[in-house]
């Protein structure tokens, strides 16, 4: 069974960034690190995130660029491309912030057809915007034609700098009604406020996906208690493995192991799969959880492969 990591950080060097968000970084991670400046010269090579991905049991890694200068530290699309470039396991997704380009959707097209980007992350709470914010309707317009998929950060952030109010994910609805053909992921859920919202819009549009980053896997059948009642109707095929948000903190993950044991495989013996090999089998987004309808995978792996 191939297993993505669909949500992996980076940031650019030297680092750019507001000192509110510095100065969290270095309080959270001081304990394992000692500072934020210590994490980043631990993980910024493309062989650490690859390193992180085999600790993890994870055969591809999403990595995020990320455009927010007023509440996190700048991740350009150019290093993503760096990070990812020659690197098959590593697959990039590009950002754009509407406040700081003139066409964002002139701009999203050059990204992917000349630089080969595979998707677009977008921080609404970081960057102040909702996602049915009519100036980026030509970016999804965009991704539709080019069948390239769109996730935003929903629910709560903890960088002193975020605003809450443009993370419900009941704004991603308007966009999933008017490009019915994109593939629209809520990236982390709704956390914590908006649980209920993301999985209703995960059930009643067919091109919605829900994100679990972030999210403690121990507590996703609290969370969303009718997803084991589902999967027993066979509406959804469910898989719990436990990881770490941060591409820093990951750790062997027996929750992977178990999965691919199951399989009859040893995954440290069992052959990576091709990126085509998605098309026919089923996914783990973020390391955590499956929670895709059957007759939806395809259509959401299509932009792997190309």
């Amino acid at each position: 069974m191939p297993v993505v990591d669909f949500h992996l950080h980076c940031y650019d060097r030297p680092l750019r960034a507001p000192e509110s968000f510095v100065a969290f970084m270095d309080r959270e991670l001081a304990k394992a690190y000692g500072s934020f400046a210590k994490f980043l010269e631990q993980y910024g090579s493309a062989e650490s995130y690859l390193r992180v991905l085999d600790d993890a049991g994870a055969d591809y890694g999403v990595i995020l660029a990320e455009l927010a200068p007023i509440t996190s530290a700048i991740a350009s699309n150019e290093t993503v491309e760096a990070l990812c470039k020659g690197q098959p396991r590593l697959i990039p997704f590009a950002s754009l912030n509407p406040y700081l380009i003139e066409n964002p959707a002139r701009e999203f097209e050059r990204l992917v057809r000349d630089r080969g980007f595979r998707g677009l992350k977008l921080y609404p709470t970081y960057s102040y915007f909702y996602p049915n914010d009519p100036k980026l309707y030509p970016v999804y317009a965009k991704a539709q034609e080019l069948g390239i998929p769109v996730k935003w950060h929903t629910g709560t952030s903890v960088f002193p700098a975020s605003r809450l109010k443009y993370g419900d994910p009941v704004y991603i609805d308007d966009v999933a009604v008017d490009f019915p053909d994109l593939v629209a992921i809520i990236t982390h859920s709704g956390r914590p406020i908006w649980y209920e919202t993301a999985y209703t819009l995960a059930r009643l549009r067919p091109n919605v996906y829900m994100e679990v980053a972030g999210l403690p896997p121990k507590r996703l059948l609290a969370y969303f208690p009718d997803l084991r009642a589902r999967e027993r109707q066979g509406a959804l095929r469910l898989r719990l493995a436990e990881r770490a948000h941060h591409e820093g903190e990951h750790r062997h993950d027996p929750g992977l192991a178990a999965l691919r044991s199951r399989q009859g495989a040893d995954p440290r013996r069992q052959r990576r799969p091709s990126p085509q090999a998605h098309l026919r089998a089923p996914m783990l987004i973020d390391c955590h959880v499956h929670l895709l309808p059957r007759r939806r995978l395809a259509g959401l792996m299509k932009w792997m492969h190309g």
